[in-house]
């Protein structure tokens, strides 16, 4: 049985999740053009911006509220370093593995042609 403590994320004000709630409610209440998707998905309709402005801005003070701690001494998560922290805590180390340990030096090659958002220098992948 868990202790009446609150874990970290359990720790919020539940203002971020109201926002969310209402923006939601407001849309279902609404004809707007919405999907999940965007311009090619299987609807082939674009994200109202709109509503995608307002809940961006929602997780965002959301995300501050739960004061969650990244990992390997990253500090705080909120709303201005998630994409960094994200980005050097997963998606490059998960590109450094996959592009030295799933790839021969001559596809890894081809793939960073083609995919040149992606570098890898000295076995490290970078996004650019």
């Amino acid at each position: 049985m868990p202790s009446g403590r609150l874990l970290p994320a359990q720790r919020h004000t539940g203002k971020g999740e109201a926002a969310a709630a209402r923006i939601m409610r407001r849309r279902r209440n609404s004809n707007d053009t919405f999907s999940s998707g965007t311009s090619g998905s299987a609807t082939n309709k674009l994200v109202n911006q709109t509503y995608s402005k307002q809940l961006r801005t929602a997780f965002g003070g959301y995300l501050d509220t739960l004061a969650l701690p990244g990992i390997n001494g990253y500090g705080t998560l909120t709303a201005e370093n998630y994409a960094d922290y994200m980005l050097k805590q997963y998606l490059a180390p998960a590109a450094t593995k996959a592009l030295g340990q799933t790839l021969t030096a001559a596809e890894r090659e081809t793939y960073l042609t083609k995919n040149t958002w992606i570098t890898c220098s000295g076995g490290q992948a970078a996004f650019t």
